[in-house]
């Protein structure tokens, strides 16, 4: 009898040893697994940017380039490679609107759980020289040359990014300044400034 009692708490020691270290493991992986998935998210995965040649809808009557011969859109590329090239200006305190400079669309269907988001622009001048070539920047529906500084979009929707440039007679001839346009993500609940694109965007001086 005694000797049964013996093997049977032995048997029982064993169980729970092998037992714990496998429901110990699982928890962890699990923990770690869901960890990087969130940190995988990028901008794109909430906007993306298109200029006239990537537009995906082959959207036209994008901004063109300033004294560009043959005229050519102000925009290239998309996403995080969207660049903006506004051409050359006379040396006078004028204004030059560009309607339509490039596009912002939200995917198909928005991360888990977003239903929206707010997109921002700011606009910050020429690093090496501290000038702004840059007056105002919007966002507004397709076809509107108005806009604010903020919009909210839904999943699908399409809106264009509007430029004004504002020439000085304090810039030099010749000199290209390059402004940075800013434009952030937002949603409920989620990152303040972490979703995020850069779009350097030139203005030369050209003379009167």
């Amino acid at each position: 009898m005694r000797l049964r009692l013996l093997l049977l708490l032995a048997l029982i020691l064993v169980c729970s040893a092998v037992a714990i270290p496998r429901f110990s493991g699982a928890f962890f992986s699990t923990l770690s697994s869901v960890g990087v998935h969130a940190s995988a998210d990028t901008v794109t995965g909430f906007l993306n940017l298109y200029s006239q040649s990537t537009d995906p809808d082959g959207l036209r009557g994008y901004a063109v380039r300033r004294l560009s011969s043959p005229p050519v859109p102000a925009a290239t590329g998309s996403d995080s490679g969207l660049a903006a090239d506004m051409g050359g200006f006379p040396d006078q305190n004028k204004k030059y609107a560009f309607p339509r400079t490039f596009t912002l669309k939200t995917p198909s269907v928005l991360p888990y759980g977003v239903t929206q988001i707010t997109v921002a622009v700011a606009f910050f001048p020429d690093a090496a020289t501290g000038e702004q070539p840059l007056q105002k920047v919007t966002l507004a529906p397709l076809g509107n040359t108005g806009g604010a500084a903020t919009i909210a979009m839904t999943a699908g929707q399409k809106v264009q990014c509007n430029v004004t440039v504002g020439e000085h007679k304090r810039f030099q001839l010749g000199t290209t300044y390059v402004a940075d346009i800013r434009v952030t993500v937002t949603y409920v609940g989620g990152p303040a400034g972490y979703y995020v694109y850069d779009i350097p965007c030139a203005v030369t001086d050209a003379g009167a």
